[in-house]
């Protein structure tokens, strides 16, 4: 029983790191988003096209309008 209650205990332990690398992720991707938020603005900003962004990118334009309203 006692062995049981250690495999359990680490699995938790598993868990809880899983939850925390999730976590991290997340946080990455935001990052990542917000760089590409920023760097669709400077290319508005200095003339490209939403169309052009749009191709050169392959996001769609709906998703860049929203880059830029944000």
């Amino acid at each position: 029983i006692e062995q049981k209650e250690q495999v359990i205990e680490q699995k938790e332990q598993v868990i809880e790191q899983n939850k925390q690398v999730i976590e991290q992720n997340k946080q990455v991707i935001e990052q990542k988003e917000q760089m590409i938020r920023s760097m669709v603005k400077m290319l508005c900003n200095n003339g490209a096209s939403i169309n052009e962004i749009s191709e050169q990118l392959g996001i769609p334009m709906e998703q860049i309008k929203q880059y830029i309203d944000s």
